[in-house]
């Protein structure tokens, strides 16, 4: 595969380049809804729809201050567009995400001026699901 795929993740209209230390894409089946108990003792499933949620898993190694500032501007909304490369499906897709995870390892700096962020971990996952592999591919929503 040709690593230039994996070299940004566009945030809303901020791009956010390399230095990543791990990048997981994945498309998880995710049931909707409440299992029903029966009477019996058992669980009754076959209720449950099930749908693809995508989610993109990212630690980044190093990141400059001001990409930090201007990066989490654009998550630390209820919504955003995340342009990523997705594994499963074999290449870049546009998704309309939310941030589920955000942490930091440390701030790098001297006295009362920051430099930079070591380690910052980040989870985002998609807003609506999708029935199956073919609406993935086709971004038809639920």
């Amino acid at each position: 595969m040709d690593i230039d795929v994996l070299k940004n993740i566009i945030v809303g209209d901020f791009t956010l380049l390399g230095g990543f230390v791990s990048y997981k894409s994945m498309n998880v089946l995710e049931p909707q809804g409440d299992i029903q108990k029966l009477g019996n003792g058992e669980y009754n499933v076959a209720v449950l729809d099930t749908l693809l949620r995508p989610k993109l898993d990212v630690t980044f190694r190093y990141v400059d201050i001001e990409d930090y500032r201007k990066f989490v501007r654009q998550v630390n909304r209820p919504f955003f567009e995340a342009e990523y490369y997705d594994f499963e499906l074999g290449k870049r897709v546009i998704r309309t995400m939310r941030m589920s995870v955000f942490d930091l390892e440390r701030l790098v700096g001297q006295f009362t001026d920051i430099f930079s962020v070591e380690g910052m971990s980040v989870s985002f996952e998609s807003i609506y699901g999708y029935l199956n592999y073919e609406d993935l591919e086709g971004d038809v929503h639920q």
